[in-house]
């Protein structure tokens, strides 16, 4: 497995800090509130353990549900081919859909909130990996987010 020593982590961190920043900003805008952010951590691990990091890291309980939402980004220059992707616990990502379409939260992803959750997924992902693309002096072109729960 790919190692990375202390240093690379720190830029990858960091790169990933601005990237996220520049994407909360546009979110903050969306919803017309402060979204707040925690510094971004680097690790490599095998597909197998994120959800249980995931999981630990943020106390999601057993049996709750994620939202995936998914979208491939190539650069125009066609050196870089990336998948992006965004993971809401279903009960807040519910909830924050809710607040955005000023209606009672769903019990359940419907066509309505699948449609919200595609827009709010292309503001944060496509803004998140545009500023990465300026940093890496490149610009990027995405696919339609696919939602997943």
């Amino acid at each position: 497995m790919l190692k990375l020593d202390e240093d690379t982590r720190d830029a990858i961190a960091e790169t990933f800090n601005l990237a996220l920043g520049h994407a909360a900003l546009h979110f903050s805008e969306l919803v017309n509130e402060e979204v707040e952010l925690s510094v971004p951590q680097v690790a490599l691990i095998p597909a197998a353990e994120l959800l249980p990091r995931i999981a630990a890291a943020t106390g999601l309980q057993d049996g709750a549900r994620l939202v995936r939402m998914a979208q491939r980004f190539q650069s125009r220059q066609g050196d870089i081919q990336t998948q992006a992707l965004l993971l809401f616990a279903e009960r807040g990502c519910l909830d924050m859909l809710a607040r955005l379409l000023h209606q009672p939260a769903a019990p359940q992803l419907g066509e309505l909130e699948r449609d919200a959750l595609g827009e709010v997924a292309n503001v944060i992902l496509n803004s998140c990996m545009n500023r990465l693309a300026e940093v890496l002096d490149r610009s990027m072109t995405g696919s339609l987010p696919q939602i997943g729960a």
